[in-house]
């Protein structure tokens, strides 16, 4: 016999009830309908969560797709896929400072109330200690020129979280990373609280089971903040506002003798995680017959 039933959700109840629409149903097939639901759940669930995080770019296919890159037009920077990972290089010495930018343009993001985005990118390497490493969130109303957003560098010898060119939340030259620019993770995770925004950074050990070798958490508010270097102006926070995922190569050649840069990077990685409502499913917690 074929059964037809209907199926209200009473979502703010956390409950679902089935109405048959003939014929009373026994315990075993109550049951049976039961466990089809919450591994329905379940599954709804997970890939929920699955469209939320996962790899941007694992790098694997060997063809630079959905990246711009940005040089300020010199046509001296180049982003190149080989054996899985990105290179961002330069092909002569600007024999100045200088960056190159791999924009992912494909997709945005943006730092909501009550929710965490999170990015982190695998180094691979660098080819010399003042090739600069750095992981951004750059709003798209804001040229990638600016670095105006945030910012997460690391060379051999440094690591600053900058809202700007020449704008560090802190520059530090101490911790158990120095001396480390191979088969780490560097992580930016941005936590919307209001009008602020919660910036924590982290440099992980992929050769020890991902141990932490750094992490730091400040807080951008609509106030201007203490910077370690330069002015926060203007201030306040990027809640809210759209923008990419941002991989570059800072050049820091400060006496025109250094040789051209590259870094290797692997696995660009987004995750947004959070209380807001919008973004939660419904969830059907119980499956009761009607008894009446």
């Amino acid at each position: 016999m074929i059964w037809f039933f209907w199926l209200t959700a009473f979502i703010n109840k956390e409950t679902v009830f089935l109405y048959p629409q003939k014929n009373p149903m026994n315990s075993s097939s109550i049951k049976s309908i039961s466990i089809l639901l919450k591994i329905f759940t379940l599954a709804f669930l997970f890939l929920h969560q699955s469209a939320l995080a996962g790899v941007l770019d694992d790098f694997n296919d060997n063809k630079v797709k959905g990246w711009n890159k940005f040089d300020f037009g010199s046509g001296n920077g180049y982003l190149k896929e080989k054996d899985g990972q990105l290179t961002i290089g330069m092909h002569q010495a600007p024999k100045q400072q200088f960056f190159v930018a791999a924009t992912y343009s494909a997709e945005t993001f943006a730092i909501e109330d009550g929710n965490t985005l999170e990015f982190s990118v695998d180094l691979i390497g660098a080819n010399q200690a003042d090739s600069f490493a750095v992981l951004s969130f750059i709003p798209k109303e804001y040229d990638v020129s600016t670095l105006t957003g945030y910012s997460f560098a690391k060379d051999i010898n440094d690591l600053l979280l900058a809202k700007g060119l020449n704008k560090y939340f802190y520059d530090t030259t101490e911790g158990d990373w120095l001396d480390r620019e191979e088969n780490i993770r560097l992580v930016l995770s941005m936590t919307g609280s209001g009008k602020s925004v919660e910036v924590t950074t982290k440099v992980l050990d992929l050769d020890n089971n991902g141990a932490v070798l750094f992490e730091d958490t400040r807080i951008d508010s609509v106030e201007a903040e203490d910077f370690s270097t330069g002015d926060d102006d203007p201030a306040g926070s990027f809640i809210g506002k759209p923008g990419n995922f941002v991989l570059l190569l800072y050049h820091n050649d400060t006496n025109g003798s250094l040789p051209p840069s590259t870094v290797t990077l692997d696995n660009a990685f987004v995750s947004i995680t959070g209380a807001s409502n919008k973004n939660n499913p419904p969830v059907i917690a119980d499956v009761y017959p009607v008894t009446s």
